[in-house]
């Protein structure tokens, strides 16, 4: 399973390059490798983080060492995870809820970072903690870098070579309430991927 999780992050930095140097497919590149870290992190991360082979996973002695607190870090920090990781998806593909999973992943992955920091200057030695807390700062500190782009400073970097739509789009930003102004928009926007 870490094997999937480094190429899905291989891939998602190449999507993201495709992305930024125009490439056709960087969008459907982005959209499989972070659907498919997001898939890892929530459905199976609590046993891909504890460890747990898929084969052993309806057994009891798989769980004998595992805390309540550990499997609760470890089934929240995957929810986190997969929410910044669809969140960071919206927003490089300007779809609408990018804001909001991310508002909502980086306030709890800021809160989880604090614990799993302490977690792991308490236990150095635990290479649970060390891998948590890389994966954590990794994540969270990702998704910080785009909430803090404005989404018209990514329409400007990936529609470069669509005036129209960039223009179109501030004006539909400046007046949120006009659907006569997001309509023509995602037409400008259409039209310049034709």
């Amino acid at each position: 399973m870490k094997r999937i999780e480094q190429i899905a992050a291989v891939f998602t930095f190449i999507g993201i390059l495709m992305k930024l140097l125009l490439i056709p497919g960087g969008a459907i590149v982005l959209g499989i490798s972070l659907t498919v870290l997001a898939t890892i992190y929530y459905p199976i991360g609590f046993f891909y983080f504890n460890s747990i082979p898929k084969g052993k996973i309806f057994k009891k002695e798989s769980y004998a060492g595992l805390t309540f607190t550990r499997g609760l870090g470890t089934f929240g920090g995957g929810l986190i995870f997969s929410i910044l990781a669809i969140g960071s998806l919206f927003k490089l593909l300007q779809l609408p809820g990018a804001a909001a999973m991310l508002t909502i992943g980086l306030t709890a992955g800021s809160l989880f970072f604090i614990v799993t920091l302490i977690k792991y200057f308490m236990n150095r030695v635990s290479s649970f903690h060390r891998n948590m807390l890389v994966r954590t700062i990794l994540i969270v500190g990702l998704s910080g870098i785009l909430v803090a782009t404005p989404s018209l400073t990514l329409v400007k970097i990936f529609f470069r070579d669509n005036p129209e739509y960039i223009n179109a789009y501030q004006l539909a930003n400046q007046n949120p309430n006009d659907q006569d102004l997001r309509r023509k928009a995602e037409e400008a926007r259409e039209k310049g991927n034709n």
